[in-house]
């Protein structure tokens, strides 16, 4: 009975959790790719449609490579 209230509830608070998310269009740009060396000194900025984003040679993406 204890468990069946707790997977309910369970249950509950993950469904607020997900319908509090929405999907939205905007442009997230970690880097430039018309700015050389906006990835620092190891890495090159690609260009995607989720936004910009840094390739580093050990195959991190972020803002900067280290």
């Amino acid at each position: 009975m204890i468990l069946r209230l707790f997977c309910l509830l369970f249950l509950y608070f993950l469904g607020n959790l997900v319908s509090a998310q929405q999907w939205t269009k905007a442009l997230i740009d970690m880097c430039d790719a018309s700015v050389p060396g906006s990835c620092g000194p190891y890495g090159w900025c690609e260009t995607r449609k989720s936004g910009n984003r840094c390739h580093c040679q050990i195959g991190r993406m972020g803002i900067k490579c280290l």
